[in-house]
């Protein structure tokens, strides 16, 4: 995955949407899952970045992260 490639390289990228909670925190997340990181890691990598969106993003919305990060990967 390219995007993935990007940020393990020190790249950024800019996620927007109405409130930057619910559905950013989902797509963070799973990022975040790509770029190689446990998810141990990548939820409170949540919290460096936004600590409303790692608190309010939901537990169903990071098991998304994970299956999207799991059915992708292979």
């Amino acid at each position: 995955m390219q995007l993935s490639s990007l940020l393990r390289d020190g790249g950024h990228v800019l996620i927007h949407c109405s409130a930057g909670i619910h559905r950013t925190g989902m797509f963070a997340y799973a990022l975040l899952r790509f770029t190689g990181m446990t998810s141990e890691d990548a939820a409170p990598s949540l919290e460096r970045l936004n600590a409303v969106m790692a608190t309010e993003v939901g537990d169903h919305r990071l098991a998304w992260g994970d299956r999207i990060h799991a059915t992708w990967r292979g």
